[in-house]
């Protein structure tokens, strides 16, 4: 089998994981007391890591397709859990240091009033902010995946990050999705499909609150990604070797 075949076979069993978890998500979230802790993104992390981003893009979306049809949360779960994703696996490939010191200032921002002080100084315009926060992943994304060079894993997908890098690339994750998460949830979800005001709805769901829920679950996807990718590397260089 050659590796853009395997690659393919790869892509299509994580699609079809994705979704099977989809389907027994009430069983398979853990109760961590302050949040529901779930393995319906790490399917399409891992596709981004290991196989190259527009599999990861291909993952994420039949994850939001499945999320879609059997989740309650229905649409907006959907757009929400897509562009959260797609944010941790963009942070995961692309965060630098200097990105990550500039993401852990918008996060504080974010949490030590900045939310409040953004929506008091713009006022229902903030939705459009929130707008932004849910389709800048799904751009980006578009965009990375479009400009991956054809041949898939073979051609595009760089070796996994060395143990060393991993903090900065978790760092990334954790404070990219929160950040967008903290826009998208209170400006846009909240206000339009729920039709709650966004100052009414921080004092339920505090920005800190929404990044903290959103930083562990981009540790869980993306720590779960990172330690695949090394193995699977191992396993390939190792084949390499023998062969």
């Amino acid at each position: 089998m050659n590796a853009a075949r395997r690659s393919q076979t790869w892509e299509l069993g994580l699609i079809a994981a994705a979704v099977a978890l989809q389907s027994i998500h009430e069983a398979t979230s853990y109760d961590a007391g302050f949040m529901y802790v779930d393995a319906v993104g790490i399917p399409a992390v891992l596709a981004s890591t290991v196989l190259g981003i527009r599999s990861g893009v291909r993952v994420a979306a039949a994850t939001a397709v499945g999320i879609w049809a059997l989740d309650a949360s229905g649409s907006i779960g959907a757009l929400l859990k897509l562009a959260a994703t797609l944010s941790t696996m963009l942070a995961l490939r692309f965060t630098t240091t200097r990105a990550a010191i500039l993401l852990a200032g918008l996060s504080t921002f974010l949490a030590a009033g900045g939310t409040a002080l953004t929506l008091r100084l713009l006022g229902g315009a903030t939705v459009y902010l929130g707008v932004a926060a849910v389709a800048a992943p799904v751009v980006a994304a578009t965009v990375a995946s479009r400009a991956e060079a054809p041949g898939g894993a073979a051609a595009t997908v760089p070796p996994p990050l060395p143990v060393s890098r991993w903090f900065v690339a978790l760092a990334g994750a954790v404070l990219l999705r929160g950040s967008l998460m903290v826009a998208g949830d209170l400006f846009f979800a909240v206000p339009v499909f729920f039709h709650e005001a966004a100052v009414d709805a921080m004092r339920a769901y505090p920005p800190a609150t929404i990044l903290l829920w959103n930083g562990v679950q981009a540790v869980i996807d993306g720590l779960a990604a990172l330690v695949v990718a090394r193995v699977a590397s191992g396993r390939r260089a190792a084949a390499a070797v023998a062969g």
